[in-house]
């Protein structure tokens, strides 16, 4: 594989000097064409003696995999002599893995290029301290961004790069090289992913600056020699430390365990709320985002919803993102816009290039029983700024709104239309938001005055029923948060029950449930083909786990035929079977129709009322005595 390599840079850099004379430029870039493949060159084409480069102007060059000329698509694969000479504006480049040559001097005198994203293994592979990134790149770049496609940090790949702070090493990594990071000096921390398996000689050898080192295999790789040179701490995988100082004797007084390392929170705003820290057992973080008023947590910085949740104690930023609860809402008066012929909205953000914003002349407005035209923002949105328009006439720009405001107009016609702020008057409209136990919102509406606001439908939370809202909400006077309110559900009354429609498994002689528990070794298992089940009289196969079941996988099947499988069945669940014949059937989740109880119960106090709770059917006595479909009384 090496040869094949070699002989195929030999026989690129040996065409670089046949290429066709002609420069193509796309995109703002300027290529030589050779066969089917493409290479970055300055915009004369011809000349190697006096290059004429891409100009002061050029801060960033974003390489492509491929080009189109016409009707052609060329491979994007090298970088060739002088292609960036003195472009002294230049601060960031981005190399794909197309990449398999690049120039020495392809970058000279880009005293500017800062930052370097490099996705390309040729670089790295080279194995020779004089073909460094600072050599190819220039001394001065402060970061480089590896990506997966990097397997190999060659030896000496980043010799000298002086002025390097951070880089990344992916979890594609799986060795570094003799002083592959030698003379980085302003290096800090360097983080070694789990995939890295070697790492040789002098890695990383007078990097004065190191204050860390973070090694997150728990299996220590192979080292050379003198590779952490210096007296920075190493820290490894919380609950490993005896097993590195074991394998890393000659660093072993340096070894540390990673559990003390402070985890890094923050929030999206700090006046939306804050983030508590709590340490736990077995080299765990529980983090948690506390809200402030007013407002809801949404996410974290790596789009996980859960909250408060637990992390593995390692050198990680979590940043909590809050929103409002109550969006912007703002609302013109429609009598003093009367002469419109459409009411638009034209919003901008706080500062240049902020979101939210929208193409002139805005978006459409809705009208609110003819006496206000309203728009609601999204609640990610804390200030925004406004211009109210029918496309032709327009209001002065209205800045810094922050809070729902209602408008009047004081003329119809001309470019800058000056307006009051007025009392909500008319028909007001208030702001209503229905929230889950976690402020998770389920539905936000705009509710006018005295009137009731919908309810949305019951939510779900696991282990608990839903039995209401914490406000009322039939006669809004105000703008409302109204938050849903559980109690705990006793395993007891609601042991998981599963039902398969009869009908649809009428082509079956008999019908058999197979079950085996979530987690291995807990007990939970059948003998296949399963439990034979007898049809009720109201068209349904059940069977009821025992109360301490809270999760199980289920199979249907007659013994021959059989369903897929059905996993992580934590409630109360009905289906029905899509066909009857095959090793692989697909189910539906249907609603539990009726059983026959509230029949049976209608007939004793001729009235009675049926729900639904978080997919169980309950039936409610006129005394308020509460039935599970079973027909068990539930307290």
């Amino acid at each position: 594989m090496k040869t094949k390599l070699f002989t195929l840079l030999l026989a690129i850099m040996a065409n670089i000097g046949t290429m066709l004379a002609d420069s193509y430029k796309v995109d703002g870039l300027y290529y030589i064409i050779k066969g089917d493949q493409a290479y970055v060159t300055y915009s004369d084409g011809g000349s190697t003696t006096q290059p004429i480069n891409y100009g002061w102007n050029i801060t960033t060059a974003n390489i492509p995999t491929t080009i189109t000329i016409y009707s052609g698509t060329y491979s994007v694969v090298g970088i060739v002599d002088y292609a960036f000479e003195g472009c002294s504006s230049l601060t960031s480049v981005t190399i794909p893995n197309s990449i398999i040559y690049i120039s020495d001097v392809a970058f000279l005198y880009c005293n500017k290029l800062l930052y370097v994203t490099i996705d390309s293994d040729y670089l790295f592979k080279k194995n020779d301290k004089s073909r460094s990134a600072s050599r190819i790149f220039g001394g001065q770049v402060q970061e480089y961004i590896l990506g997966n496609s990097v397997t190999t940090i060659g030896d000496g790949a980043f010799y000298n790069c002086a002025d390097l702070k951070n880089i990344n090493i992916p979890n594609s990594v799986t060795s570094i090289g003799s002083c592959a990071f030698e003379q980085c000096r302003w290096l800090t921390s360097i983080t070694i992913p789990n995939s890295v398996t070697s790492i040789g000689d002098s890695a990383f050898y007078n990097c004065r600056q190191l204050k860390e080192m973070i090694i997150e295999s728990t299996e220590p790789c192979t080292l050379g020699n003198d590779v952490f040179e210096g007296t920075y701490p190493i820290y490894v995988p919380c609950g490993y430390l005896d097993i590195y100082k074991q394998a890393w004797k000659q660093y072993a007084d340096r070894i540390k365990d990673m559990g003390q390392l402070d985890i890094r929170v923050t929030t999206n705003k700090a006046e939306h709320g804050y983030v508590k820290v709590q340490k736990m057992e077995d080299c765990e973080i529980q983090i948690e985002a506390i809200p402030d008023e007013g407002y809801h947590f949404v996410r974290w910085s790596d789009d996980n919803t859960d909250n408060p949740r637990i992390v593995p104690n390692k050198k990680t930023t979590y940043t909590a993102e809050f929103v409002r609860s109550v969006p912007i809402t703002v609302r013109l008066d429609a009598e003093s816009a009367e002469g419109w012929s459409n009411v638009r909205i034209y919003y901008w953000g706080e500062n240049i290039g902020n979101q939210p914003s929208v193409n002139w002349p805005g978006k459409n407005v809705t009208k609110e029983d003819n006496k206000w035209y309203s728009y609601t923002f999204d609640n990610s949105v804390e200030k925004v700024n406004i211009i109210w328009t029918d496309g032709t006439n327009q209001t002065v720009d209205i800045t810094d709104v922050s809070n729902s405001t209602c408008y009047q107009l004081n003329s119809t016609n001309g470019k800058a239309i000056t307006v009051n702020e007025v009392e909500c008057t008319h028909s007001t409209y208030y702001t209503v938001v229905f929230q889950d136990w976690d402020e998770r919102v389920i539905s936000t509406q705009q509710v006018e005055h005295g009137k009731s606001a919908t309810a949305p439908a019951n939510p779900l939370r696991d282990g608990y029923r839903f039995i209401g809202w914490d406000k009322d909400f039939t006669n809004v006077q105000s703008d409302l948060i109204i938050t849903a309110q559980y109690s705990k559900i006793d395993d007891q009354d609601n042991p998981i029950t599963v039902r398969l429609d009869a009908e649809s498994a009428k082509g079956w002689p008999e019908v058999r449930l197979y079950y085996w528990g979530y987690k291995s070794g807990d007990g939970l298992s059948t003998t296949w083909p399963g439990i034979a089940l007898n049809k009720d009289n109201n068209g349904w196969y059940s069977y009821t786990f025992d109360k301490s079941v809270n999760k199980v996988n289920i199979i249907w099947t007659d013994g021959i035929n059989q369903t897929v499988d059905i996993t992580d069945v934590s409630n109360s669940t009905c289906y029905q079977l899509n066909s009857t014949n095959g090793t692989a059937i697909t189910v539906s989740v249907v609603e539990c129709t009726t059983t026959g109880i509230e029949d049976v119960i209608y007939n004793e106090q001729n009235t009675v009322r049926k729900i639904i709770e978080d997919g169980h059917i309950f039936i409610i006595l006129p005394d308020g005595r509460r039935y599970n479909i079973l027909g068990a009384e539930v307290k």
